[in-house]
């Protein structure tokens, strides 16, 4: 690759947390009730790796369903920015769709967010080698709640994305609080890109968290492996099972860790005492109808401009466009 034809620039952004303030966060979940891991902490390395094998499973399809939503509307999507612009990713995502999307939006630079610092840079020094005139600026975070713009680097229109099944991470009022923010990093103009699992069969849903390879299992304990090196904790593996349970009631799959006798773990110079049975609950993923997720947009102060489906209604994706009249009702005092 002829690099005297480079224009544009690199550099990586490290906005998470230090050791204490994870020690915390780690210990706080665990000695709730029930007991809890931070859902961020499954995408270490490995966990990256292994979540990219589930998205091309058999039993889930979602991935490339979104990638045929956005390949096939790609000219009514060139239009809502304008060229040049900033494009913002949440969730690093798989290659295939972020070049759709950087192919699509030809933006000036690109900032892409996720939990994983390791396989992030790869990532996005891959796509600056590839991307001659794109800037990049990788940005490595806890949440994706606590993102800052780094500081000084944009100005232009800007295209938030958020796709993948991250929305549903987020409790309902998670979500309220990540889209009302996303208004500061939108600035003035500019769109968000939302994409979302919509409803499905609950035998769908549960082959698709259980799949017969075990690679969801793997996923989901790698969790305590991740743990363990970034604490010193001893969480010994072989003392748990995958659980991934559907609660039609609340519309979301939920991904635990069941104890199958009792164990005791050293974290932080404090014991932990887990008995048989008990769960330690690793991650909730909602699940939506279009109309649920272009309500949530305009009680946050977003209208919905375009919304995709594929034709079996399994997944959404939505435009969305700041409404600067709909965010001084919804900031008036009550």
């Amino acid at each position: 690759m002829d690099m005297s034809k480079r224009v544009s620039e690199y550099e990586f952004f490290d906005q998470k947390f230090g050791m204490e303030g994870i020690l915390d966060w780690i210990q706080e979940g665990l000695y709730a009730k029930p007991k809890r891991l931070p859902t961020q902490l499954l995408f270490d390395k490995r966990g990256a790796q292994l979540y990219e094998t589930i998205t091309q499973l058999p039993e889930n399809s979602l991935a490339g369903i979104e990638n045929g939503i956005l390949r096939s509307n790609r000219p009514k999507l060139s239009q809502f920015a304008e060229s040049r612009s900033v494009l913002i990713k949440f969730g690093r995502g798989n290659l295939t769709k972020t070049r759709i999307l950087l192919d699509t939006f030809e933006p000036q630079s690109y900032i892409p967010c996720d939990y994983a610092c390791e396989p992030l840079v790869e990532y996005a020094q891959g796509l600056f080698n590839r991307y001659m005139n794109v800037n990049v600026y990788p940005v490595c975070i806890d949440n994706f709640t606590n993102f800052r713009i780094p500081t000084g680097l944009v100005a232009d229109e800007r295209v938030i994305v958020f796709l993948g099944s991250d929305l549903g991470i987020f409790s309902y009022n998670q979500a309220v609080s990540f889209l009302r923010g996303l208004i500061e990093t939108i600035g003035d103009g500019g769109i968000a890109l939302i994409g979302a699992d919509l409803r499905q069969d609950p035998p769908a849903i549960h082959k698709t968290y259980n799949d017969l390879r075990g690679v969801a299992a793997r996923f989901n304990l790698n969790i305590l492996e991740h743990v363990n090196r970034m604490t010193g904790a001893n969480f010994d593996l072989a003392q748990f099972r995958h659980q991934a349970t559907y609660d039609e009631k609340l519309q979301r799959v939920e991904l635990s860790l069941v104890c199958i006798a009792k164990h005791v773990v050293s974290i932080g110079g404090e014991e932990l005492v887990l008995e048989n049975d008990e769960q330690i609950v690793t991650a909730d993923y909602y699940t939506f109808t279009d109309n649920e997720m272009t309500s949530l947009a305009s009680s946050t102060g977003w209208d919905t401009i375009h919304t995709w489906k594929d034709s079996k209604d399994r997944f959404c994706v939505q435009v969305l466009q700041r409404n600067d009249a709909n965010l001084m009702t919804l900031d008036k005092p009550t």
